[in-house]
């Protein structure tokens, strides 16, 4: 399942992006362009995929103490089709497990839910 803009926004938003106005070059006006913790501008928020997920989410996750378990296999009595698992753990319990078609949004999934959960 592929998120919507507005879940993307709110993800982003959680590992440090924020909206800045920015005065243009030659005066002509002003835009607005998305800034993170780093101090790196995006005319345009990332999309999700793993390195943006490694770069941005994953530090934010080791930052408030989870850790992760991934793993890769089909469900052979389901379907042949490989999926993707991602399990998200603090170290009191054990939860966030989501399974996809990719590791990117299994990782995204996974990370959402501890995020609706703040």
């Amino acid at each position: 399942m592929k998120p919507t803009k507005e879940q993307i926004k709110k993800f982003w938003e959680w590992c440090g992006f924020y909206q800045e106005r920015v005065k243009e070059v030659y005066d002509i006006g002003y835009s607005t362009m998305w800034r993170n913790n780093k101090g790196y501008w995006h005319s345009a928020l990332p999309p999700i995929d793993l390195n943006n997920l490694f770069k941005y989410a994953v530090p934010k996750l080791i930052e408030l103490n989870y850790s992760f378990d991934i793993w890769n296999g089909s469900h052979q009595m389901i379907s042949l089709i490989d999926e993707w698992g991602v399990q998200l753990s603090l170290p009191t319990r054990v939860f966030h497990t989501e399974i996809q078609e990719t590791l990117a949004l299994a990782l995204f999934w996974a990370i959402n839910k501890a995020i609706e959960e703040e």
